[in-house]
């Protein structure tokens, strides 16, 4: 995270054109990096942790823009980041989750996640039951039912957060701004 120069705050010019270093830069840029930070803390708090592959992936998508005053801020993490924020509804019990649609393609089979998940979480296979039986046991369970939601995302990213980003922003630039968090794709 860069550190604020409240020298920078004084000069308008610099503020509005958001280059490098300018106090709007390095505002931005702090108020998105503790918002990942917190991300990843949430995470760890609500146990999401089956590879830290996901926390690895949160980061900001690109630059954000200022299009008619509206700030928009875009992050981006790894595909399956919904199904763990909002969870997934089971054939047999609805947990609440939205439909998400056709998952996307990643060249990897259900039984293949489940697969490597066991490998990457040290997952002990029980001794009376071999590999594909745990496997297709854990993918019953979750077929049947679902998963609970773990709300990382929703947590952390709250109007209340938004309107606080856009108040330090406001008062950096000097006039009121709105704050748009895209959510990953």
């Amino acid at each position: 995270m860069g550190s604020l120069d409240l020298d920078s705050f004084r000069n308008a010019d610099d503020v509005l054109k958001n280059k490098d270093g300018s106090a709007l830069e390095l505002l931005v840029s702090d108020l998105v990096d503790n918002l990942i930070i917190d991300m990843r803390k949430e995470m760890t708090r609500l146990k999401v942790n089956a590879s830290y592959q996901l926390a690895q992936s949160l980061q900001v998508k690109e630059e954000p823009t200022n299009v008619d005053g509206l700030l928009t801020i875009e992050a981006e993490a790894n595909h399956y980041w919904k199904y763990i924020n909002y969870g997934v509804n089971g054939i047999l019990f609805d947990r609440g989750a939205p439909t998400h649609g056709k998952g996307l393609d990643t060249g990897v089979s259900f039984k293949q996640a489940i697969d490597m998940w066991i490998t990457e979480k040290g997952v002990t296979v029980p001794e009376e039951l071999e590999r594909d039986d745990y496997i297709y046991l854990i993918i019953n369970k979750i077929r049947n039912y679902g998963q609970a939601p773990r709300p990382f995302y929703d947590n952390v990213v709250t109007d209340k957060r938004i309107k606080q980003m856009s108040k330090e922003i406001s008062f950096v630039i000097g006039k009121s701004i709105k704050t748009a968090i895209k959510k990953p794709n």
